[in-house]
């Protein structure tokens, strides 16, 4: 097993954050999708085609067209974010873990996932109607659901048996980094500037990007 292609991912992910900041378009455009081109050998290399580890690979392809799409004019925004959905879809049913087991902890995750659903909606409706984009009301709530029950199922692994804690971890610590990345971005977008906004948003979302495909190949790789 080795994890060259996994270290080349997170070399030209930094590179992307670079250009970033630089403002190095060029750059930035071949970067962006690069890294997830990177991870998706990574992933089909280390853990290849098993059972629940297709929706993985899929997850990481819906990622790479989402990408490229945020990085085309306004208008595509709208197909980034479809694609995203899918990513999101992908990854909670990789995951395997919902609906979440009647336990303590179970209950406890669906519950801050429900609160935070609330909270969220309830805060960039107030951004969409203040910047005349309430079209946009049922896409960003669909959204905020999807990403929302990611992290959920992403946590869930921990009451699941054959999770190890450390692979948890790792898939766990992924989500909430791409939950804050896209977070970031969104409330930028519909709420108030956020300071290094694109470099904060690109550095959390390819660090959870990795941290949930390095989780979930080490899974499939050793359960």
């Amino acid at each position: 097993m080795t994890y060259a292609l996994l270290l080349l991912a997170l070399v030209v992910a930094v590179i992307n954050w670079a250009a970033v900041v630089k403002s190095w378009k060029r750059a930035e455009y071949v970067t962006k999708p690069a890294v997830m081109v990177l991870l998706l050998a990574w992933f089909w290399q280390f853990a290849g085609v098993q059972d629940g580890s297709t929706w993985f690979l899929a997850g990481i392809l819906f990622s790479m067209g989402g990408d490229i799409a945020l990085l085309l004019p306004k208008g595509w925004f709208l197909v980034g974010l479809v694609l995203f959905l899918f990513v999101q879809l992908s990854y909670i049913v990789g995951f395997g873990s919902l609906p979440p087991p009647v336990l303590p902890g179970g209950m406890i995750l669906l519950a801050i996932s429900v609160i935070s659903i609330v909270v969220l909606y309830l805060k960039f409706s107030a951004g969409l109607k203040q910047k005349n984009l309430k079209g946009l009301n049922i896409p960003v709530f669909v959204y905020i659901v999807m990403i929302t029950l990611m992290v959920l199922s992403a946590w869930l692994t921990f009451l699941q048996p054959d999770w190890s804690i450390s692979h948890a971890a790792l898939v766990s610590a992924g989500a909430l980094l791409f939950f804050a990345s896209d977070g970031i971005l969104a409330w930028n977008r519909f709420i108030q500037p956020v300071p290094h906004e694109r470099s904060i948003v690109m550095a959390t979302y390819h660090l959870g990007q990795m941290g949930i495909i390095l989780g979930a190949a080490l899974h499939f790789v050793q359960s």
